[in-house]
């Protein structure tokens, strides 16, 4: 142990720093997120989505992404990039409708949930997702190039997981992916989920009404800005 100290920084009187380079770090950071990313399908090249102007962007999580889990699976941040930031920045447009009525839903949801009694180590409840009426489905589907829906899970210490609405979709996530798969599909449209989790959940009963998956993990401060490199082919997964 002592010739291992004896090697150390701290015994050479490294000369630290207080001011340490956050921007490279991110940098770093959306890295690491990126290159973890795994591609889970992927059917007539459907990713990336080059040639794509305008996305019809669906789910919670899209606009208010998991960073972290709880408790040690949590993330030191000092701001995130949500997928909705991270496709803007790329140039791409978002439906404008959905990038208002998302923010909003989400946070009249949050400030009617009840305070968290454990801290850091139970992740608040999740929002149930927004109910789009059908109608404004097919207009985002005549408006937009592509949809994307982002699924999220929340987990890590403290608390172990659940059957129903967590490893399994809830009834909602799974009419989403198949009320926009219908709308998107009817106008030669594709459809591509991007997972937001940090455990399994299962997939196997509606993977084959979309056109991609991406497993995106909870992945950090620079989250939205890695995803969509990956999505736009600037990183490969």
């Amino acid at each position: 142990m002592l010739n291992i100290i004896l090697r150390s920084p701290a015994f050479a009187k490294y000369k630290y720093s207080d001011a340490p380079d956050l921007k490279k770090d991110a940098q770093v950071s959306r890295m690491a997120a990126a290159q973890g990313m795994v591609l889970l399908k992927n059917s007539e090249n459907s990713l990336p989505i080059k040639g794509i102007k305008k996305v019809a962007l669906f789910g919670n999580t899209a606009y208010d992404i998991i960073a972290g889990g709880t408790g040690s699976g949590n993330v030191n941040k000092a701001y995130t990039v949500s997928l909705a930031q991270g496709l803007q920045n790329a140039c791409l447009q978002i439906t404008a409708s959905l990038l208002s009525s998302y923010p909003a839903y989400i946070a009249d949801a949050k400030a009617k949930q009840p305070k968290p009694t454990r801290g850091m180590f139970m992740a608040p409840p999740p929002i149930p997702q927004m109910t789009i009426a059908d109608s404004d489905l097919q207009q985002y589907a005549a408006d937009a190039d592509i949809a994307v829906i982002t699924i999220g899970r929340n987990a890590g210490e403290g608390a172990d997981r659940k059957l129903p609405d967590d490893y399994y979709l809830s009834d909602a996530e799974k009419d989403l992916i198949k009320k926009v798969s219908d709308a998107f599909h009817a106008k030669g449209k594709k459809v591509v989920i991007v997972l937001n989790i940090g455990g399994v959940i299962e997939v196997a009963s509606w993977r084959d009404e979309v056109d991609g998956i991406l497993l995106a993990w909870q992945p950090g401060l620079e989250a939205g800005n890695a995803i969509t490199d990956v999505l736009s082919g600037k990183v490969n997964p």
